[in-house]
């Protein structure tokens, strides 16, 4: 056969088909049949009341029904869904058997009227148990027939275009329902089949936000899988869904999904990004203003264990990223959680920051900052949090935390694992000064650290610590600020032995070398012991404990120096004073007090001890130029002694002194109190020698009315007033006394006649005073 004439047959039979098709539907499809066939078939089905408008029957165009219209359930009167068109689509080749294959429905245009009531059933509930609750009557039965036999349901795709659903929700407000509207529903399924998976798309408009819907469904296995998209969809109008959900009050914000879900019986898995952006939220009084919060995660739920499992949860708050893996168990009532929280660059600063002022109102002082990397292993009942820690690998790049003086950093690893704390290479630094932590602990049953540690620096500043670098001559009054919080209360779970060392320690211009001291902190108390350091050849052993549980830190210890040069000591406390103190020091001296902030310090100080000095001199001292210019001899300016020694206490801000000065022209002996603002109180009395006295403007009165057995003068001197600018003025108590009784003696002497003595002493006496302190004192 000719190829002419093979597409001649080809036309033939085509138009043979067209023919007879047309002639089939002309005499099986007519519209009337059709409407007969569908209203009671619909009706019986959906039980509600359907109409159907025109119908219009092509031979290619297929079948093509307007103004479909379900009423709802017990009401002829609004509509439970209007559809503008209805497009029934045949395959052409199913008419040479007689039968119409319908493989595409479109609903054009249609609106759904959705309704929930009070009693938290559906407009459409009884649809859903429809084959559970009514048996199938004979008429339905005969519709179902009819259909059947016209029609082998085969339907390949369902479109609906331009689609609406009103939503009315009266479940938790009768009178005054919620109402929700989307619209722009466009739904395309594709290949649709009873017992295969099939794909399907869909698309929605929600207020201002895009819903889209994509994925693959097998109603007969019930596994699926689905892509969601969803543009910033705003929060508030969704609000009483969640609101009795959550424990704070939502002001505003948007929600954003773009995630995957594979859904089968037993499982249901999904990855994917969701975020809530420009969130206003309150917790009790604690508000979170316009922050962004997503997680990016790949998790799986088990149906049977009602176990979640998570591979990746990425939790990013205002821009600060902590990510989590693990499994949480939802089979209980309490939650219960084995995660792993793992931090990458986590920078506190930037969480402080963000974080509600009323929330870190307590840790806003102390200005956190740093970086933290590692993971944390949390496991355990949500509703038990301190039993969750279980481990921990931390690296602190330069974790910093402020007190009212002091800034410390902490940089270095800390792990924490199966009970044993442990650091590598771990500083602590403030200022420019950097200590070294070894620490290695286990973890009792009572939750306290047992171990050992040691700490060491090459330099440790005290200047930095309590915040006096520049010091004077003598401290300056230094007032109380009872509105400041000093540092502590600590407590902490270690029972602890180690050791810290220095290579030397400064206060104000003292440096010390060769710092060591034994450590144990046990009950939040640590006690140093066996401490040592050097100053020069000079050599301090002291102890101490201090109580950490109590603000301020209260300590109490004990001191002993032995050859320690009084120059380089006293240079080192007060280098611009000007005085030029020497000698060679001992001194043993307990103390007690707390307070880390200097004028707490000083104030809560007791301490008692004695001292001597041997070998030394005194030059510069505004006392001894004021003496020397009372008494009118330049010699004393400068004092050389063999030793100075004496007793004190301090207490109440203020040191209670007895001391003895014993040198070749000067002989002193001093009692009385200085306060630790420099304010003195002494009573001295000034021995001087011949060669000195005979020098000085009272030479002669004073070696003939005042000198001990072996000539040396005595003036009793009163000195008050500011260290810098003290007074000095006859101790006239003393004088009275010392003149009293030579004058009483020398007038003994003389009398012999008892009766008439003590009047004539009494004479006596009192003129000898006057004459004395004239020519000593003047008038």
């Amino acid at each position: 056969m000719s190829t002419v004439a093979k597409i001649i047959v080809f036309l033939l039979l085509l138009i043979g088909l067209i023919v007879g098709g047309g002639a089939y539907l002309q005499h099986q499809m007519t519209p009337e049949r059709v409407r007969d066939y569908i209203t009671p078939l619909l009706e019986s089905s959906l039980e509600r009341k359907v109409s159907l408008g025109k119908i219009e029957i092509g031979l290619l165009s297929g079948i093509t029904v307007s103004d479909l219209k379900i009423k709802k359930q017990h009401n002829e009167t609004d509509d439970f869904v209007a559809v503008q068109q209805v497009n029934l689509h045949y395959q052409l080749w199913s008419l040479v058997t007689g039968h119409i294959v319908v493989n595409e429905v479109a609903l054009i245009n249609p609106v759904i009227s959705v309704q929930r009531f009070h009693n938290g059933r559906y407009n459409f509930s009884d649809l859903i148990n429809n084959n559970q609750s009514h048996s199938s009557s004979p008429y339905k039965e005969k519709s179902v027939a009819i259909a059947n036999d016209i029609f082998s349901l085969l339907v390949e795709k369902v479109v609906i275009q331009n689609g609406s659903l009103v939503f009315l929700d009266a479940a938790d407000s009768k009178k005054t329902p919620y109402r929700y509207k989307l619209s722009q529903l466009n739904i395309n399924v594709r290949n649709f089949t009873l017992d295969e998976k099939f794909p399907f798309d869909l698309s929605v408009q929600f207020n201002d936000a895009q819903l889209d819907l994509s994925g693959h469904y097998n109603l007969a296995l019930k596994t699926g899988d689905f892509v969601v998209h969803l543009t910033p969809l705003d929060l508030i109008p969704l609000s009483p869904y969640y609101r009795k959900q959550i424990a704070g009050k939502v002001g505003a914000g948007k929600l954003g999904l773009n995630i995957e879900f594979d859904v089968t019986p037993e499982r249901l898995t999904s990855k994917g990004k969701v975020s809530l952006d420009d969130l206003d939220v309150a917790i009790d009084a604690t508000a979170f203003r316009s922050i962004n919060l997503s997680a990016d995660y790949s998790i799986s739920y088990d149906h049977s264990t009602e176990r979640m499992s998570i591979s990746t949860f990425i939790f990013n708050f205002a821009g600060i990223e902590t990510s989590f893996d693990g499994s949480v168990n939802l089979a209980s009532s309490t939650p219960v959680i084995d995660l792993s929280m793992v931090l990458k660059q986590f920078d506190l600063r930037q969480l402080m920051n963000v974080l509600p002022q009323s929330l870190i109102r307590d840790v806003k002082k102390y200005s956190l900052a740093g970086t933290l990397d590692g993971r944390v292993d949390l496991k355990g009942a949500i509703n038990q949090p301190v039993e969750l820690f279980k481990s921990a690998r931390l690296s602190l790049a330069d974790v910093q935390v402020s007190t009212e003086t002091l800034r410390l950093g902490v940089s270095g690893d800390l792990s924490y694992v199966n009970d044993l704390l442990k650091t590598d290479g771990l500083s602590i630094s403030y200022g420019n000064q950097v200590m070294s932590l070894t620490l290695d602990a286990k973890k009792s049953p009572g939750g306290i650290f047992k171990g050992s540690f040691d700490l060491n620096t090459d330099l440790f500043d005290f200047n930095e610590v309590i915040g006096s670098a520049n010091v004077s001559a003598q401290p300056e009054e230094i007032p109380l600020n009872d509105s400041v919080a000093d540092i502590g209360p600590f407590h902490l779970p270690l029972d602890m032995v180690g050791t810290l060392s220095a290579r030397s320690i400064k206060y104000r211009n003292l440096v010390l070398d060769q710092v060591y001291t034994d450590a144990q902190i046990k009950n939040n108390r640590l006690r140093l012991q066996n401490m040592r350091l050097n100053l020069g050849n000079g050599r301090i052993k002291a102890e101490s404990n201090l109580n950490l549980s109590v603000p301020g830190l209260a300590y109490s210890g004990d001191i002993q120096v032995t050859d320690m040069d009084v120059a380089a000591l006293y240079q080192g406390l007060y280098p611009s004073s000007g005085y030029e103190p020497s000698g060679i020091l001992r001194l043993n001296t307990t103390f007690s007090g707390y307070g880390t902030r200097q004028d707490r310090l000083l104030r809560a100080l007791n301490m008692q001890g004695s001292f001597l000095v041997s070998d030394g001199q005194l030059l510069g001292f505004p006392i001894l130029d004021n003496i020397a210019n009372f008494i009118g001899g330049d010699d004393l300016r400068r004092v050389s002694f063999d030793d100075f020694s004496g007793q004190f206490q301090v207490a109440n801000n203020t040191v209670e002194q007895s001391s003895q000065v014993n040198g070749s022209r000067m002989r002193v002996g001093c009692r009385g109190d200085i306060d630790l603002n420099g304010y003195t109180n002494l009573a001295i009395d000034t021995r001087i020698a011949p060669q000195v006295a005979r020098r000085s403007g009272v030479v002669a009165d004073v070696l003939s009315n005042f000198s001990d057995e072996q000539g040396w003068g005595i003036i009793p001197l009163k000195i008050s007033g500011p260290f810098e600018r003290v007074k000095v003025s006859p101790n006239l108590t003393l004088i009275e006394q010392m003149v009293a009784t030579r004058a009483k003696q020398e007038l003994l002497d003389k009398l012999s006649n008892s009766q008439q003595q003590d009047a004539t002493v009494q004479d006596g006496v009192k003129k000898m005073l006057d004459n004395t302190l004239n020519k000593l004192f003047g008038n």
